[in-house]
């Protein structure tokens, strides 16, 4: 386990960050013992598996050491090893965070009282310089510490009361501080709301009594925007956080979601990557969210559709480090796409973007895609040779394959094979650890009228598939509804025409 968390580091590192690691290493500010970096240089011969048998303690040790194995020895300097890690993904880190480092830089500044380097520097960001794009990085809290790092100084080492206009200036920065800082506790209070509201939709969390919703009922939000609005070139910020917060309080009033959408789209370009992703992500759960509560219309199918055709033809899906498609976004965008049976454009998404996504999930994922594409165009046979080529016990949407055999088995009239399937995922699904009761309550209703079908198809009539269809109609929670509404009917039309020929 110990070697597994270094590993486990070294995995997340790009081959252009292992070269820089190398550096970093020679450099004795940070390092002095030529025995890690040999260490090191041996570790990333097996990089980025780490799984294979020549991969040995022993291996390790003799790679800085002519002497016996010991252990301590090698635990100790993967220890280093692994600190130093840690510094160079913080070095990383304050490169990147181009503004926090800057404000570590103006703190040692003070403490130091190096008046005209503060001054200087603090002048130059104020300004957007130092390749630092003031309007493109929406971190309140960086600027409002940014401003207090500037007014401090001021306040601590000039001499304030001898000037008037000094003062006063004082008096505006500090207000300005604290507009930034209010800010920044809204957005984040914002934010804590909406991850308690999802956790309301998706796991029936009681909501009720919580401090972050007593805050937000007791604060005009309104009219405290319309205090400060055009008093920073941030306001869009807030304000379309304020459209969200209105989202989720009106989540069956479509009104709000178009207002908080249009609002999105029009500052799109001011938001840098995380943000981007993050209104991304809420606009598609409230969407799926409408979806569930009128399940008649396609309206948001299509809204929802319709978001994942700009990620896709803006790549908004590349976030930081992660220059690839990531598999749920395939698999979300697959089922979008197949609700409005979209064939022809679900094919050419599968052939283009199942290669964009990681490398080790691109066969699995290929097929995953096609097995569910061929099912919707009724070609099971098709479906079932591409489920068939899917590494099951690697792959993440294990839930998906399950629901997909037991269907293309129905479907196929293998009702061997259909019950064998059917009695296995339900203890699969009685084993699983991962999956809330709500969520298995949905699939086990699934499988149940899936088994009350093929019981009757195999003979016993006694079962009432009228009324198991009235039944199903009035369920609220039960997966694959209008697949099982649609067997139902398929059923009853057999059994009228049984009638008939007798």
């Amino acid at each position: 386990m110990f070697y597994n968390l270094l590993f486990e580091v070294i995995k997340s590192l790009s081959t252009e960050e292992i070269e820089l690691f190398k550096v970093f290493l020679k450099s004795p500010f940070f390092n002095t013992s030529n025995r890690i970096i040999l260490l090191f240089n041996e570790i990333i011969k097996f990089y980025p598996d780490f799984n294979q048998p020549e991969l040995t303690k022993e291996l390790l040790f003799n790679s800085f050491s002519s002497k016996s194995f010991n252990e301590s020895t090698l635990r100790n300097l993967v220890w280093k090893l692994s600190n130093l890690f840690d510094e160079f993904l913080l070095q990383i880190r304050m490169k990147n965070e181009k503004l926090e480092s800057l404000n570590y830089i103006l703190k040692e500044y003070n403490l130091r009282y190096i008046k005209n380097a503060f001054d200087f520097k603090a002048k130059k960001i104020e300004k957007g310089t130092a390749d630092i794009e003031l309007d493109k990085i929406d971190d309140y809290y960086g600027k409002y510490q940014f401003s207090l790092n500037n007014t401090n100084f001021h306040v601590i080492h000039d001499k304030i009361f001898s000037k008037k206009e000094v003062v006063e200036q004082q008096v505006k920065n500090l207000s300005n501080t604290g507009l930034l800082l209010f800010n920044a506790f809204i957005t984040e209070l914002i934010n804590e709301y909406i991850n308690i509201m999802s956790y309301h939709f998706n796991y029936d969390i009681d909501y009720k009594d919580n401090f972050i919703f007593d805050i937000l009922k007791y604060i005009n939000l309104k009219n405290i925007f319309k205090s400060i609005k055009n008093k920073t070139k941030y306001d869009y910020i807030l304000e379309l956080y304020l459209k969200l917060y209105e989202c989720y309080c009106n989540i069956e009033n479509d009104k709000f979601y178009y207002e908080y959408k249009n609002l999105f789209l029009e500052n799109l370009n001011k938001l840098n990557e995380d943000s981007r992703a993050f209104h991304f992500g809420v606009l598609i759960n409230l969407c799926l969210r409408k979806n569930n509560l009128d399940t008649s219309k396609d309206e948001f199918v299509n809204e929802e559709f319709n978001l994942y055709e700009i990620i896709l033809q803006n790549e908004y899906y590349k976030e930081g480090k992660i220059n690839y498609l990531p598999t749920y976004y395939f698999r979300a965008i697959l089922f979008s796409a197949l609700k409005l049976k979209k064939f022809d454009w679900v094919q050419n998404f599968i052939e283009k973007y199942s290669n964009n996504v990681p490398e080790e999930d691109r066969e699995n994922i290929y097929n995953f895609g096609n097995a569910y594409l061929y099912f919707e165009k009724g070609e099971y046979n098709s479906s079932a040779r591409h489920l068939l080529k899917i590494s099951i016990d690697q792959f993440v949407f294990k839930f998906d394959i399950r629901n997909l055999t037991l269907k293309i088995f129905y479907e196929l009239e293998d009702y061997d094979k259909a019950f064998e399937v059917l009695h296995s995922y339900k203890e699969f699904l009685r084993d699983s650890k991962l999956m809330t009761k709500d969520n298995k309550m949905l699939l086990l209703k699934y499988i149940n009228y899936t088994e009350k079908f093929m019981l009757y198809k195999t003979g016993q009539r006694t079962i009432d598939i009228g009324r198991i269809k009235h039944n199903l109609q009035k369920e609220d929670k039960v997966a694959f509804k209008n697949w099982l509404i649609d067997k139902a009917d398929e059923l009853i039309q057999i059994g009228k025409k049984r009638v008939l020929a007798s």
